[in-house]
């Protein structure tokens, strides 16, 4: 791993909320590192598994008012478009922390989960020069145990806590067994506790990925068989040299059009001046209607199609172009992205931009890597059922030791059809499967295997 020698800045993050104990760390950090990569140290060293969405902000978003001005820094993509209605946000990629965190300005807050609502206070306690050889992050000190993930925020967490301690209480067993990961080898649960060697460890772990995520010599998809046993890695292996098998071919732009049309209808219908949404906020009876008779959705559907909240297909697509950051709602209409301007006319484009977005529109680390197996099935070939895809990627993932965030168990086949369901349906609109329909028959088509390859930044264009 790179070794640095010069200067770093003192750090103190603090938890806001817990007080039984103060959950804080105290890190020496590069100031040169960029403040996403930054993002990365800070979940290491709290203990957090970067599950959810975060952003570094100027303010405390527990004070902010409906007429506050902020500055928010975030993993800028087309998915976090709407959130510049809300004040200035700046790519978290582009500026470093010693630039963000100074002597003028020494105070940061850092908000993670948005459902939880996890706030860090960040604040410069100085500068120094690193020890020679050091890596770019260290953890100097720290206490209190990091919250347990989906723990519903402080209170949630203040709760969890007390139950833990309550042999008696009603939940114990349950929560126990939910929050299991907490406890020491004896059984024991410590709220105070803290291991200072295991949080540089965890920093190490991330700095090593950043590194290779940094190299342009570090290909994305084997680094997954590092995590994997010997048997795991030997079959993914093999259907990773099934996958490059066609690797050469290419996606001609007919075929691309063909499999992204139903998006680009959209974007075309919605155009430049966006479309009026009906009070109830779907789209107007003669766009779904249109939509169907566009797609040919309409020659399989049962029912007058010329309602949104009746016609599954069309409420579908709609809903997962705004996931995948193509549209936007505001003030009663849907309007297109600048993402969407930039492919609206390039049907290649599109299809790459919708290989792009499938897998990063996942936040959760994990949950990427899932989608990453499964499109290495695809994309080598396919096996015979729905069913087989979860089995084998659910049994991947728990070599890898990816286990429910919210459970803390080993996931389940249940659990892949939750995390793919996006991905099953963007895929079915897309026509990657040769019946795409019924999802009986789940055997892609050459161009199906060619999006899944483009899933892992392996594109094949003419």
């Amino acid at each position: 791993m790179a070794k640095f020698n010069g200067r770093v800045i003192r750090i103190h993050v603090a938890l806001i909320g817990p007080a039984d104990p103060e959950i804080w760390r105290v890190i020496d950090v590069d100031p040169t590192m960029k403040l996403g990569e930054f993002h990365h140290v800070l979940q290491a060293a709290m203990g957090w598994e970067n599950y959810h969405l975060h952003q570094f902000l100027d303010c405390d978003p527990f004070q902010l008012g409906p007429n506050s001005v902020v500055t928010r820094w975030t993993e800028v993509t087309p998915y976090t478009d709407d959130w510049r209605d809300a004040g200035t946000v700046v790519d978290e990629s582009k500026v470093t922390i010693g630039s963000i965190l100074t002597k003028e300005q020494p105070k940061l807050y850092y908000e993670y989960d948005f459902g939880d609502g996890w706030t860090h206070a960040l604040d410069l306690l100085g500068e120094g020069v690193a020890p020679k050889q050091s890596p770019r992050a260290v953890v100097v000190s720290g206490e209190g145990r990091c919250p347990q993930e989906d723990s519903g925020g402080p209170p949630g967490w203040e709760d969890v806590k007390q139950i833990l301690g309550d042999p008696q209480h009603e939940n114990y067993a349950q929560i126990r067994q939910w929050a299991r990961k907490l406890l020491d080898e004896n059984g024991n649960f410590d709220a105070y506790s803290f291991d200072i060697e295991q949080a540089n460890r965890a920093v190490l772990r991330e700095l090593a990925h950043l590194e290779g995520k940094n190299s342009s010599a570090s290909p994305s998809v084997p680094d997954i068989l590092l995590r994997l046993p010997e048997l795991n890695r030997e079959c993914v292996n093999k259907r990773l040299d099934q996958m490059f098998s066609i690797s050469k071919e290419r996606i001609s732009e007919q075929d691309a059009l063909r499999m992204v049309w139903p998006y680009l209808w959209l974007l075309r219908r919605i155009g430049d001046e966006g479309v009026k949404l009906t009070q109830a906020g779907w789209l107007p009876p003669d766009v779904v209607k249109e939509g169907m008779k566009e797609t040919g959705w309409d020659e399989w559907w049962r029912g007058k199609a010329n309602r949104e909240d009746l016609t599954w297909p069309i409420a579908r697509l709609r809903d997962l172009a705004r996931v995948y950051g193509l549209i936007r709602k505001y003030r009663g209409r849907l309007q297109l992205t600048l993402a969407a301007k930039a492919v609206i006319d390039d049907p290649i484009g599109l299809w790459r931009f919708l290989a792009n977005a499938i897998v990063n529109s996942e936040k959760s680390e994990p949950y990427r890597w899932a989608i990453k197996l499964f499109a290495i099935e695809v994309a080598a070939g396919g096996l015979p059922t729905q069913e087989s895809y979860a089995e084998t990627v659910c049994s991947e993932m728990n070599a890898a030791h990816w286990w429910n965030g919210r459970t803390q168990e080993a996931l389940t086949a249940d659990d892949l059809h939750d995390i793919l369901r996006n991905t099953w349906r963007t895929m079915s609109d897309l026509s990657v499967f040769e019946s795409n329909r019924s999802m009986l028959g789940v055997a892609p088509t050459r161009e199906g295997r060619l999006f899944a390859l483009a899933m892992m930044g392996q594109y094949g264009i003419e």
